[in-house]
């Protein structure tokens, strides 16, 4: 079953009978039933479906998560709203909580169990719990389960049996049930008393009833009844008597076979049938497996029964051969849970019932793929494949079989190739239903396009600040140091960097959507330390007398430095050192000589000579 399937199920469950219940001390409940809606319990309870009784029911039952989807078999809190009075039927004055159940105490041989919220048949544990609307399937005679009501009251299902729980819910300290036992037998623990309590099993068509924890069986034609221990009421078509402790009763008026009680393990009531003739007849089917899943509403039963025994496929007489084999084509006509009955009826009379469970699933699985998104550009060659189906569906990719956790997730790694690839995920649930996904992935091996345009590798500047230019592919981004840079109007990516001091390396990097990687490193330097500049001769002072009309002027400064003497450039020499010769003008002359270093850093120094003539 799929999840939205069970989720719809679980709306249109078995009825469950309505009890408003609370604790003493504790909030007031209300047991869902099918077809109840949020508005319904407001309007019931509260008088009223506002918004404000809507908001205080969903924040008192957080398991609400949809005020449309509301689940049969829950309980709901009834909070306190202020200006709102609760109210109550008043037949339904409740001291127990809800719902009521049955536990699973011991169990031996072939059970399942079919949970009304879950309709799939599967294997119970000792402690599990059990009711309104399960079903209980012993699937062979030498099978029983064991299970304990709230008040004690104890139950034991045997042999070939299905069992189903209607109702169960207590009301006035007592509980309420009614169980029908479609096939097999049942015993009950007659020592247990519980005021008010009222239990009803039937079985075939006979009706016995305790009298502390009622019961009841019924037998076809009425019957004999022996109580061993307890007090038995029985019903029969015509009358009704009690029978005590060592007595005994039949139907006088219709011949029909024996029924009797005993003892069940020192505790217990038994009723056994006894039949005239010795044995029922045998009865097997073949085909459809029990509790196959099939997505066809017609499907074929086949069987054998004893030679000479007539059959009915849900009551439908069909033809049997000389060997007891039959067949039928039945027609499903529920969606999930369908219960075929076979029943084979011998010359003596004696009679065989076969019930057969089938689930008719028309709907194809739910499959939840997480990862790779359509359309997804990846760089590796091998991408993992993750996703959720429902519990029992198998999964393909790409035709190769994928293991699927009990859970329904799966994972596979595929390898792809370069470029385009088609992925195909099939999911097939146990009916034959399929689900087919497929994904579009393209491979990118590719590094993408990276050009630095600002700043040169290998330039020194005196500002600090610099601005980061580069151009890549259009599926592509920049990223500059460990942050991404923002994309212009003009195509380009741009970004502002505050450099230290000295050498630096700037880290620009081009990423494309598959996660491939260009890296540059540009190398560039922080200068903001002014060039040195020492003057030597007449000009080491900054102010001279000078008996000629030429003057040297001669230094030394940085490697790589400029200089010029009054705008005039001058050549610096690999060491630094620089030379030439001004004229003077008589009377006073300024000299400016600047030092101009790579970075831009600047250094001046002025100079008066006064020139003299001899």
């Amino acid at each position: 079953m799929k999840p939205v399937k069970v989720l719809i199920f679980l709306v249109f469950a078995t009825v469950v009978s309505v009890a408003s219940l609370y604790a003493e001390n504790g909030p007031v409940k209300v047991l869902i039933t099918k077809g109840m809606t949020l508005s319904e319990i407001a309007k019931q309870y509260y008088g009223n479906a506002d918004s404000v009784v809507i908001e205080k029911l969903i924040e008192a039952n957080p398991e609400i998560r949809d005020v449309d989807l509301i689940f049969a078999g829950d309980s709901i809190i009834l909070p306190e709203i202020p200006g709102y009075k609760i109210k109550l039927p008043p037949k339904l004055q409740l001291v127990q909580k809800a719902p009521s159940y049955m536990t699973i105490t011991r169990i031996g041989g072939s059970v399942k169990v079919i949970h009304s919220r879950t309709p799939v048949p599967v294997n119970p544990v000792a402690g599990e719990i059990i009711t309104g609307g399960d079903r209980i399937i012993v699937e062979d005679s030498m099978s029983w389960v064991e299970l304990e009501a709230e008040n004690g009251l104890l139950i034991r299902v045997s042999g070939e049996a299905i069992f189903d729980i209607k109702q169960l819910f207590m009301t006035n300290n007592g509980l309420e049930s009614k169980i029908t036992l479609i096939k097999g037998a049942a015993w009950f623990n007659s020592e247990v008393s519980s005021k008010n309590s009222y239990l009803e099993v039937k079985a075939g068509k006979i009706n016995a009833v305790s009298r502390h924890t009622k019961y009841s069986v019924y037998a076809a034609n009425g019957g004999i009844v022996k109580v061993i221990s307890g007090e038995v009421e029985v019903a029969l078509p015509s009358q009704k008597v009690v029978v005590k402790s060592g007595q005994e009763f039949s139907d006088s008026s219709k011949k029909v076979d024996k029924l009797r009680l005993t003892l069940f393990e020192k505790w217990n009531i038994a009723l056994d049938e006894f039949k005239n003739d010795q044995t029922p007849p045998y009865i097997a089917v073949t085909s459809p497996a029990p509790f196959s899943v099939t997505n066809k509403r017609n499907i074929r039963l086949e069987g054998k029964t004893e030679p000479g025994a007539t059959v009915f496929v849900d009551g439908e007489q069909v033809s049997v051969d000389s060997n007891g084999a039959f067949s039928a084509d039945v027609k499903l006509q529920n969606k999930g849970l369908n219960v075929i009955e076979v029943k084979s009826l011998d010359l003596a009379g004696n009679v065989s019932i076969l019930h057969r469970v089938v689930m008719l699933d028309l709907d194809a699985p739910v499959v939840y793929l997480e990862y790779p998104p359509d359309s997804e550009v990846v760089r590796a060659p091998a991408i993992k494949v993750l996703g959720t189906t429902e519990p029992g569906a198998s999964v393909e990719i790409d035709g190769q079989s994928v293991a699927v956790a009990p859970n329904g997730y799966f994972e596979k790694l595929t390898l792809l190739q370069g470029g385009w690839n088609t992925l195909k995920v099939v999911a097939t649930d146990s009916a034959g239903n399929t689900t087919v996904i497929t994904r579009n992935i393209y491979v990118d091996t590719q590094p993408p396009s990276l050009y630095v345009l600002k700043p040169k590798a290998g330039t020194i500047t005196n500002n600090p600040r610099v601005e980061v230019v580069a151009s890549t592919d259009t599926d592509a981004a920049v990223v500059v140091g460990t942050k991404a840079a923002s994309k212009g109007e003009d195509g380009r990516y741009h970004m502002y960097l505050t450099l230290q001091e000295g050498p630096n390396a700037i880290s620009v990097k081009a990423v494309d959507k598959a996660g491939n990687l260009t890296l540059k490193f540009v190398p560039i330097t922080v200068d903001l330390t002014p060039p040195q500049l020492v003057l030597g001769g007449l000009l080491s002072m900054p102010v001279t007398l000078s008996p000629e009309s030429n003057i040297e002027v001669v230094g030394t400064t940085e490697p790589n430095a400029t200089i010029t003497v009054n705008g005039m450039p001058v050549k610096v020499s690999d060491d630094g050192q620089f030379s030439t010769t001004i004229s003077l003008k008589p009377g006073i002359n300024h000299i400016v000589v600047e030092a101009v270093d790579e970075a831009g850093n600047k250094t001046v120094m002025k100079r008066t000579v006064k020139y003299v003539r001899q």
